[in-house]
């Protein structure tokens, strides 16, 4: 496939120029300036804002991200771009915004969504008309995520964990706003804890999911917050609106967080983020075991080694260390 990139044009045309005199420098790069001028306002009588200003405004104006792909030529390749531009925004978002992100005609940005909305990829508010993820990505990036080139690295990870800690090793996600355990590695203990992917694993009372909940994206919290007061499954557990989002607070703070029996009787987890490129906790790495053999500040013990532990994973999703002192406070943000 051959395609030509708007934004590049004028730096192509630089170096041709670079390299002629001024009069074959007039004789080419100005027949390529006016055929790009042509083109540019063929374009603009579909482009969103109408007429032909789009194609008067200079090219190295127009709003570009990682998102853009008005010269794409492949229609599946700009499905994908705004399957995942939707992925990547931490609230529904409207069709022209997705026009507006993407650089496409909104008639485009229509057609695309409605087939990925048919296909439940996506999906869209019948009140305000605007886009999610829908079950089916779900249901695929789940799979992904386990079956993924990324697996046999983590896999081989928190195995060592698992056996250098003595503890039982879960990595979870947040699914439809809920923790779901992915993959977890058995303690080498005698005495384990025993939790499968059918098990509820609660948000409001588990190291895994107070954590996901604590740095996920703040309409996601608010939303969370709302349905209070939680179901008490120990002594322990926190119950009330307020008295969780002051645990939010201290987890974002310290970066990890804690279930000292609040979840099970007799079960101590400690949770730290995993984080993507963008440095947001996509998953939490936590570990868990009965508390006769692993207190609680026992696992505090085994903090340094867990997070070491999980920015290895996180090393596989794009992550890089440096950027860890800035982000590790930080929650999740909506992604552009």
């Amino acid at each position: 496939m051959i395609r030509r990139s708007g934004g590049n044009f004028a730096a192509t045309v630089g170096g041709i120029a670079a390299q002629l005199d001024n009069a074959q420098c007039r004789s080419i790069a100005l027949p390529l300036a006016r055929y790009e001028t042509f083109r540019s306002m063929e374009q603009s009588k579909h482009h969103p804002e109408g007429g032909n200003r789009a194609a008067l405004r200079p090219l190295a104006a127009r709003p570009r991200g990682d998102w853009w792909c008005e010269d794409e030529i492949s229609p599946v390749l700009k499905a994908l771009r705004l399957l995942a531009y939707i992925a990547h925004s931490g609230e529904p978002v409207a069709l022209s915004e997705i026009t507006r992100a993407l650089g496409l005609p909104k008639p485009t940005s229509h057609r695309l969504a409605g087939m990925l909305e048919r296909a439940r990829f996506v999906q869209k508010d019948p009140l305000t008309s605007r886009y999610s993820v829908g079950a089916k990505l779900e249901d695929v990036a789940l799979v992904a995520l386990r079956n993924g080139a990324r697996a046999h690295t983590r896999r081989f990870l928190m195995q060592d964990l698992a056996e250098r800690a003595g503890a039982r090793v879960n990595f979870a996600i947040l699914k439809s706003g809920k923790p779901m355990l992915v993959e977890w590695v058995e303690s080498v203990s005698v005495i384990r804890v025993d939790l499968t992917a059918e098990t509820p694993v609660p948000a409001h009372c588990s190291a895994s999911g107070k954590l996901l909940m604590a740095f996920a994206p703040e309409a996601i919290r608010e939303r969370f917050l709302k349905s209070a007061p939680f179901k008490a499954l120990t002594k322990s557990t926190i119950t009330s609106a307020k008295g969780l989002e002051r645990e939010f607070e201290v987890i974002r703070r310290r970066g990890y967080s804690e279930d000292n029996q609040e979840f099970l009787s007799g079960v101590c987890c400690l949770a730290v983020p995993v984080r993507n490129g963008a440095g947001d906790a996509v998953a939490g790495l936590a570990l868990m075991a009965p508390a006769i053999g692993f207190s609680l500040a026992k696992a505090r013990r085994c903090l340094p080694e867990l997070r070491a532990c999980a920015d290895a994973i996180s090393a596989e999703y794009g992550w890089h260390l440096p950027d860890a002192r800035n982000r590790a406070r930080t929650p999740a943000r909506r992604q552009r």
